[in-house]
């Protein structure tokens, strides 16, 4: 009886026991153990790039037996007779949350004109950083012009050579900060404050110009015929060898850009300028770029750009013209553009670019081309792949 007693007693405390420790086992077994902070995830990052080479062949060179001259007024296909490399590109975006870095390398002749080397060499074309919270995108850094319809890359164009309005009128690239806001995807409003035009610190050094180049942007695609697209700039800057603004002056530039989708395969362009420059008077400017392509295929384009830049001072030095008196660029720009595959086309181009002074297209022998002519005539074959 004694032993059944002891037997029962035993088997009671056991369970007072467990049920006193069950709340604390169920609590240690609910609660994971501590683990170490979670680390971010590395920056997702996409490699890509081009590489553009072309021949040009120039017959007012040719013509008057100075082939291999250049080609005046074309710029990033100047090279007359030769075959160049025009651009390689190297670009890496890394994206981390809502950061991102931007970091674009180039080579060749277009990188050379572009960041303005005065030897070939690998430039920093862009490298910048961006931060996006929202409708807001905040960036700083080095970073290609908002103004114009073309850009530095041949592949981004309809048409292989730059207009006149490319060059003369509007910067390359700027050194600064910028802030966009964008609601939706039709309407994007970004404004600017950088070094100047195409260079990378303040030139500056008048109380009569502004200390910094400032900039506006507005872009609306209301639907998918017609685009809106209304820049500004104001500001002192740029260096050679890209077209210089005098020390202590300020040039302003206002531009629309309208696009119109007029058809499935054929599709407008419309790039309209006026601008001058603080202090000179009569240093105003105006020109515009009239754009139309047509897929004539799957894989077969054609481009036409119409071309006219007034100089009423003289002062942009269309075509190496002097200033001081009204200068007129004229060009007028077939493409036609075969890709081989979705990544490797061949384009072959023609323009034709004619010089008008105070008025009058010159005579013989008095023009800004070879030999004194006052047109010129060129065609280019190029070749380019995006990777």
């Amino acid at each position: 009886m004694n032993k059944f007693i002891k037997n029962l007693m035993g088997l009671v405390a056991a369970l007072v026991m467990a049920g006193g420790l069950s709340p604390v086992l169920a609590q240690t077994a609910a609660t994971p153990a501590p683990t170490a902070a979670a680390t971010p995830a590395p920056p997702a990052v996409v490699i890509d790039g081009m590489v553009d080479a072309y021949y040009s062949y120039n017959f007012t060179n040719a013509a008057n037996k100075a082939n291999g001259a250049g080609n005046l007024g074309t710029f990033f296909d100047g090279t007359d007779g030769s075959y160049t490399l025009g651009l390689a590109e190297l670009k890496a975006t890394a994206t981390q949350g809502l950061a991102s870095g931007h970091l674009v390398l180039a080579y060749g002749q277009e990188a050379n004109l572009a960041i303005g080397s005065a030897v070939p060499g690998i430039d920093v074309e862009q490298a910048y950083v961006s931060y996006a919270p929202g409708v807001f995108t905040l960036s700083g850094g080095r970073f290609v012009t908002w103004m114009g319809n073309e850009v530095i890359e041949s592949t981004g164009n309809w048409n292989i050579s730059r207009s006149l309005l490319f060059w003369y009128t509007i910067p390359l690239w700027h050194q600064g900060v910028s802030v966009a806001f964008a609601p939706d995807s039709t309407f994007k409003l970004t404004g600017y404050a950088t070094n100047g035009w195409n260079n990378a610190v303040n030139t500056a050094i008048t109380t009569d110009s502004l200390i910094q180049t400032y900039g506006l942007s507005l872009a609306w695609t209301p639907n998918s015929v017609w685009s809106v697209t209304l820049n500004g700039v104001d500001g002192p800057g740029s260096q050679a060898p890209l077209p210089v603004i005098p020390a202590g002056l300020n040039r302003y530039v206002g531009e629309a850009i309208i696009g119109f989708n007029a058809a499935s395969d054929l599709t407008f362009a419309l790039d309209a300028e006026a601008g001058g420059e603080n202090g000179i008077g009569t240093a105003d400017f105006w020109g515009a770029d009239l754009y139309a392509k047509l897929a004539l295929s799957s894989d077969y384009s054609a481009a036409l750009r119409l071309e006219e830049v007034s100089d009423n001072g003289g002062t942009l030095g269309i075509y190496g013209l002097g200033i001081g008196q009204k200068d007129e660029g004229r060009d007028a720009t077939l493409t036609i553009t075969h890709n081989l595959t979705s990544a490797f086309t061949v384009s072959l181009e023609g323009r034709y670019d004619y010089a008008v002074v105070n008025g009058v297209v010159p005579g013989p022998h008095a023009g800004p081309f070879t030999a004194h002519s006052a047109d010129q005539l060129t065609t280019t074959l190029d070749t380019a792949i995006v990777f």
